[in-house]
């Protein structure tokens, strides 16, 4: 009985309707390490909608480059749920990458993310994670709109 009223609390809290917002509209940038010998770089469209006070769903397309002898292009489509608390920002996402040119085109992407709102619109973090084959690890920085 005690965890179904602490379960009940909880979910009170963390998904309580808030005022009236705006669905968030950004950009992400990130740099990192894709440990399958290469750099790798992308550039995502972020939408997110607050599902309450903390917690928000959201999805982000986008376009990446693995640097290697030759550059890869690849779109990444993610699905992810953000955390809020205070300025910190928890994140767990996964999707799918297709790597064009690749013999193995679909890739499947997992990962976590934290990082801070440093001003108004501006935030920057890291992301680690797997994509299909590899670990990767990347700085991220995100501008709102």
């Amino acid at each position: 009985m005690k965890r179904l009223a602490l379960a009940m609390v909880l979910g009170t809290v963390l998904f309580a309707p808030t005022q009236a917002r705006a669905v968030s509209v950004g950009l992400d940038l990130g740099g990192g390490y894709w440990f399958q010998d290469t750099a790798q770089f992308d550039f995502h469209f972020r939408v997110q909608f607050p599902l309450g006070k903390v917690v928000a769903v959201g999805f982000r397309p986008g376009i990446l480059l693995n640097v290697r002898p030759a550059v890869e292009v690849g779109l990444p489509v993610d699905a992810y749920f953000r955390f809020h608390v205070s300025r910190l920002y928890f994140d767990v996402l996964g999707g799918l990458a297709v790597l064009f040119g690749n013999p193995l085109p679909l890739r499947a992407h997992v990962a976590a993310g934290m990082g801070v709102n440093v001003v108004s619109g501006f935030k920057i973090g890291f992301e680690a994670g797997w994509l299909q084959d590899g670990a990767q690890i990347l700085a991220r920085f995100s501008f709102n709109f």
